[in-house]
């Protein structure tokens, strides 16, 4: 067979001193950059690539695109009784597995062990959605488990098919790195223990020429119980894993070209932001900005990394670099942040006395169960509280606010087919909010929900679905696109 790329070992390393450009770099893989076997062999040419000019990596993978979303539906499935989905869904995971391993992998003996390793990881998904069944209740703690599978199946597969392509490749399950607290699905990682932990598992195997592949997304508590940091929380990994290594860099590879404008598929004219400010790029990855975790910003900005995204589908661009050294601006930063799927439920409380209560009692009962709150606007007026989640979850969502305030008089509605659409600005940030109300009301949208940030730099709305395109196509006509530096787009691949 074949390499993908060109041989690298340890022996490299050292002949190529003089072309290194980093000494260490970390490289986070999402779930479409290893969602099918043409991204797979991708990531491995990366890797290659990577190492002829550093002398360190470290990858960091997310499970394969929807893996994790047919996970927690199968284990949903089995707690609410339903076995034969439940039984579906364990068929559609295990067979796209075993069908993208079989494309690129080919090597006889990597290929036992890789079943072999998988076959475990398969057992513990039958026990648990075993154990919820005869139970009926799915814990967080559980779904934690449950959800962390498909990361673990990812990184056994990239790390045989590296071995396979002659690059050292090691497996390496983020349990043993991230220590964590027991908050199950947005667990929230233990900093010192957890550099510690880092520190004391990848650096020796670094030095000895081994490439570690670290699933993302999950940790563990001191006893050893498997926790998740969130969903998009591989980015997250990746950075803790950045700073506490000292890494030169950490490159957050994705499937668009850096943080945008707007989303390319629906204005075509969008551009890539080049540069950005650690905390610019906080406030847009907080409202929605998919391609990075907003916890991601905090490990490296407090050391200084810079954390630079880029393209799967289109390596030679050079994305957005997020850095504290950003050149003097000309013009501000504005981008448009806008995510469809989504359901809005409005919970009303009918006790006058308890309207306040009841929307935190709300809002609490989602988090306990791992429903992301992607937007929610209270009105004290209308004691009702409105938040926006996706769809896939809002059956979910209405089943435990149910549960949880059977007792109470509350009551929830929701409608399906909704969007947020979040425009972010820093600079002339009146200026921007009435550009923005002006396109809202020329687009004829209908706003559901509206929240506007205290220090003026958001104004996210909610509006139907069908409306979402014209929508963000007019409000990015009308405010000024610019650039995130006064420095030239660079069009060169990166090092």
């Amino acid at each position: 067979m074949t390499p993908i790329g060109a041989t690298i070992g340890p022996a490299v390393f050292a002949q190529a001193a003089d072309r290194h450009t980093y000494l260490m770099i970390v490289m986070k893989f999402g779930g479409t950059s290893v969602g099918d076997a043409p991204r797979l062999r991708e990531v491995v040419a990366l890797t290659q690539r990577a190492l002829q000019t550093t002398d360190q990596v470290v990858l960091v993978c997310s499970a394969m695109a929807g893996v994790t979303d047919l996970l927690i539906a199968a284990v949903r499935a089995a707690a609410a009784g339903d076995a034969a989905t439940a039984e579906e869904l364990r068929r559609q995971i295990w067979a796209r597995q075993r069908r993208v391993a079989g494309e690129v992998l080919h090597d006889e003996w990597e290929r036992e062990r890789l079943t072999t390793d998988w076959a475990e990881l398969l057992k513990t998904l039958d026990r648990l959605l075993r154990s919820v069944a005869v139970v009926g209740e799915l814990t967080p703690r559980v779904l934690d488990a449950v959800a962390s599978l498909g990361e673990r199946w990812s990184i056994r597969l990239i790390a045989a098919l590296l071995r396979e392509n002659k690059v050292a490749g090691q497996a390496i399950d983020a349990t043993e790195l991230i220590l964590t607290d027991d908050h199950f699905g947005s667990a929230r990682p233990l900093p010192e223990q957890t550099d510690e932990q880092i520190r004391a598992r990848l650096l020796p195997a670094l030095r000895s020429g081994i490439v570690p592949v670290v699933s993302g997304y999950l940790g563990a508590t001191a006893d050893g119980v498997v926790t998740t940091l969130g969903r998009g929380g591989s980015d997250y990994s990746a950075a803790l894993i950045g700073a506490a290594l000292a890494a030169d860099e950490v490159r957050i590879w994705t499937d668009v070209d850096g943080i945008l404008t707007a989303d390319p598929k629906i204005v075509g004219s969008a551009q890539t932001i080049s540069e950005l400010t650690y905390a610019e790029a906080l406030e847009l990855a907080s409202f929605g900005a998919e391609v990075l975790h907003p916890l991601t910003l905090g490990p490296v900005a407090a050391r200084g990394i810079p954390l630079r995204i880029v393209n799967t589908f289109h390596p030679a661009h050079a994305g957005t670099r997020v850095h504290a050294g950003i050149a003097p601006r000309t013009r501000p930063v504005r981008a448009i942040i806008s995510s469809r799927d989504l359901t809005l439920i409005t919970i009303d409380s009918q006790d006058t006395e308890s309207g306040a209560a009841a929307a935190t009692d709300a809002l609490r009962t989602l988090d306990r169960y791992g429903i992301d709150v992607l937007m929610f606007v209270q009105s004290f007026a209308e004691r009702s509280l409105t938040v926006v989640v996706r769809q896939a979850d809002a059956p979910y969502a209405m089943q435990q606010l149910a549960g949880a305030h059977a007792h109470n008089a509350v009551a929830a509605t929701l409608q399906h087919s909704v969007a947020i659409v979040s425009v972010i600005g820093f600079g002339d940030t009146q200026r921007l909010l009435t550009e923005t109300l002006g396109a809202l009301n020329a687009a004829g949208a209908h706003v559901l929900a509206m929240a506007r940030g205290a220090r003026n730099y958001h104004t996210s709305v909610v509006l139907p679905e069908d409306e979402l395109p014209s929508t963000v196509r007019a409000i990015h006509d009308a405010m000024t696109v610019l650039s995130a530096s006064t420095l030239p787009q660079p069009t060169t691949a990166i090092e």
